[in-house]
């Protein structure tokens, strides 16, 4: 009985710590250098990385971005705030200090992307 409750107590306290540290090294906020890779025929400048929770946008400069974001945050690859009257959702990755991204203008937009657009016109606001 007491080998099963000391399994147990030490099956706890490894997860609570496994939990306290991950979520320490999350919050961890770093300067992401994001390299852009793509085969559009838009020039890379064209193109800007935009940090899904805080809504900031770098713009590309030589194919290189830098932008500040924690290490729990998502980045996606938009055009650059000089064509707002275009829409474009590229590729989303996790934050890393350096990423290497490769932005596919090729793929045909899936059945995903068109139910996501039908979601976001016609939902109620």
């Amino acid at each position: 009985m007491f080998k099963f409750l000391f399994l147990v107590l030490t099956c706890g306290v490894a997860a609570f710590s496994y939990k306290y540290f991950e979520k320490s090294y999350l919050s961890k906020t770093v300067i992401a250098r994001v390299s852009l890779k793509t085969n559009c025929d838009l020039d890379l400048e064209a193109f800007a990385v935009r940090n899904l929770s805080t809504g900031e946008v770098r713009e590309f400069q030589h194919g290189e971005a830098f932008i500040k974001a924690s290490l729990a945050d998502n980045l996606m690859i938009v055009l650059s705030e000089q064509f707002e009257q275009v829409s474009f959702e590229g590729e989303i990755v996790k934050v890393e200090p350096k990423l290497e991204v490769f932005q596919d203008c090729e793929k045909p937009v899936g059945l995903e992307q068109v139910f996501k657009s039908f979601n976001d016109q016609f939902a109620s606001k």
